[in-house]
Order: C-alpha cells, then structure tokens, then sequence
C-alpha cells in the first residue's frame, strides 16, 4: 500500500465516503485508519458505520451486569445506533462462556471493568465524570490506551477547538460542582495554595500501577512528610468510601506540619489548592478540569499531562517541576481528546455512535487486510 500523509488526509462523510470505499481497499484503508485514530472529527458517523458493519458483520456482545449502573447506561445508548446499522447485540449472562462466533460473523465484546487486548474485546466502565463512561480497547487507567498518549498525539489536536470545548462544555459542567462521588458543599475550605492529595481505596486494582514500591500508606505517607517538612502545606481527603481501618489510624498518625484533614468537596479543595498530588485517583483528572498541576505517583490515564514521581521522598522536587512546566493550554487539547476520543458523553446520542464506528474501524483494520 502506498504511503499516505495522514496528517493531511479529510475524513470523506456520507455519500463521499461511500465513493472512497468502493474504490477499493488501498483508498479505504488510510480512511478508516484516519477514523478510528481521529473519530472525534466524524460529524456523522451512521454512513460509516453502515458500511464497516457490512463489510466485516461482527455479532456485538455484552455480558448483562445487574451490579453496574454504567452497563445500562452503555446498552442503551448502542442498542439504537447498531439498530439503525442493521447490527445484532447479544445479551448474555456474565457466567457464561462468552460466545464464540464464526467466520461470517466475528464477535464484537464490550467487557465490564476489565483490560487486556484481544481481537474485538473492549472495555468500559464508569468515567472519572459522573455523565462520562471510559470506552477503550486496552483497559481503563493505567492499562488504558489513553495512558499510552503521547506529547504529538495531543498537540495534533487544534488549540481552537480544545480552547472551545472548555469554555463550552467544561466550564458549565464545573459551575454544577458535581463529581463521582456525593460531595459536601456545606464544608468550608479553608485556607489556599496548599498541595490537595485525595486519598484512594487501599485495595482499589489501580494502586497496583504506583510508581514507588513501598505500601500504598507508607508512600502517601513518606510524601506528606516530605512536603510537610519542607513548610509545603497539605489537604488531605479520605475517599468517600473508605472504612479501610489502616486509612484511620494513618490519618490519626500524620506527620507533624501543615497538615490537615478535609471533608469539603473535591471541587472546592481543588480550586483553592496549588496542586494536585494522588497515585492515579480519578481526582486527578478533576484537577486538569480545574486547570491545576498535577503530579501523579502511578501510571494514569493523564500521565501526559501529569508530572510523575517515583520516589515518595521526592515529593517536593516533584511540585517544582510539575508547577513550573504547567501549560493549561496543553491540558486542555488532552482533556479535550480524553472526553470526545475515549470516553462516552452518555447525555450525547452522537457519542454513542462515534464509540461504535471507533470498534468497527478497528475491526476492519485487524480482520481486512491492506
């Protein structure tokens, strides 16, 4: 196949894309690798999505998940688009082998809280926003693809646009004060220019991809010590549903300094803060909303936009860096693809379709070939 400038290549749409395709597969081809690594840029995607569908006829699957709301939620934002591509969705049960298809049609398989890379296999689950779900094709956090972004991966995205999408979409949703997880806008913050460090769950999988090979609590506690002993004030919140009792008694045994426990919303303490320090809490990702520097001890799904550290001692050295290097337009143009190219708007019918022409797009690069 001869090599195309991707970089330069328009996403035909509708009838346009229709010509491409039946020229054959060495014009497609490019396309449809412009597609799926650019899907935010599709402003239609149904006639893409009739035709990928067609050509590979993959039977979509979804284990039925009563425990996850977020399972629903996905179901019933696909269910209309694959109808409208004339596409099968089979509902199983979790404790079922899950089903094999066949040489006509390959199965598609949208999997709960998992990682992994396999032919047809992506994963989603609830996103760091409460009307966000986390769609990719390797995992979530760390393990995500989002996590492998590279520095020219969110330059390629126009400043214009990112710098748009914030004023438009970012700012109103941080103006509702809502997260996650329940907040207390009651509680008052006090104080300002502090280092917030939201705690996470001590057996949550993401700690596993901490960066520092001491405990969870010991490294979180060694970098207070470290910030603290420097005169650099901390604000330290326990996750909402921690009843861990080790995280008590870790909190009743804080180094001696400016540290203090919260129990105000994360979006206040954020906007009051100087910056953000976590493992890889979702917490982090709200900071980069609030445009903060955030410095992160375990692979995230913002490591690109984060400065990380390895080395809890390091705390402070950290905090220099990740202040002075911070480039709020740069957040912007990642948080922009983290939202519109990873993630699933459920509140956007067209958010639905664009995941579902990224999976067909990447079905057609693995079984068609060049």
């Amino acid at each position: 196949m001869p090599l195309t400038d991707e970089s330069a290549l328009a996403i035909p749409e509708g009838a346009a894309l229709e010509a491409v395709f039946w020229k054959g597969r060495t014009d497609f081809w490019p396309v449809v690798r412009k597609m799926v690594r650019e899907t935010w840029r599709v402003a239609d995607p149904m006639p893409a999505i009739r035709i990928l569908q067609g050509v590979t006829r993959p039977l979509w699957t979804m284990a039925h998940r009563v425990e996850a709301p977020e399972y629903r939620q996905l179901r019933d934002g696909v269910l209309p688009v694959l109808a409208e591509a004339n596409a099968p969705l089979l509902l199983h049960s979790p404790h079922e082998p899950l089903p094999g298809g066949d040489a006509e049609r390959p199965p598609v398989r949208l999997t709960w809280h998992s990682n992994g890379k396999a032919t047809g296999r992506w994963h989603y689950k609830a996103g760091a926003l409460p009307h966000m779900l986390s769609f990719d094709r390797l995992g979530y956090s760390g393990w995500s693809e989002l996590a492998g972004l590279e520095r020219r991966d969110v330059l390629a995205v126009d400043a214009a646009i990112a710098d748009a999408f914030h004023e438009t979409r970012t700012r109103p949703w941080l103006a509702e004060g809502r997260s996650k997880y329940r907040q207390d806008a009651s509680v008052p913050v006090e104080g300002e220019g502090f280092i917030f460090l939201p705690l996470q769950l001590p057996n949550d999988s993401v700690i596993a991809l901490k960066l520092f090979e001491a405990p969870y609590l010991d490294g979180v506690r060694r970098m207070v010590a470290a910030l603290a002993g420097a005169g650099v004030p901390v604000v330290i919140k326990r996750h909402p549903h921690c009843k861990d009792p080790a995280v008590g008694r870790f909190l009743e045994a804080l180094p001696e300094g400016p540290v203090s426990v919260s129990r105000a919303s994360v979006h206040a303490l954020i906007s009051r803060a100087r910056a953000v320090l976590t493992v890889n809490s979702g917490v982090g990702f709200e900071a980069l909303l609030h445009g903060k520097p955030v410095v992160a001890a375990g692979k995230a799904e913002y490591r690109v936009a984060a400065t990380e550290l390895a080395d809890p001692d390091a705390a402070p050295a950290a905090l220099a860096t990740a202040v002075a290097g911070h480039d709020p337009g740069f957040i912007r143009r990642y948080l922009f693809l983290a939202l519109n190219q990873y993630g699933i708007d459920t509140r956007d019918p067209v958010s639905f379709q664009r995941a579902v022409l990224r999976v067909l797009c990447q079905d057609y690069m693995e079984r068609v070939p060049r």
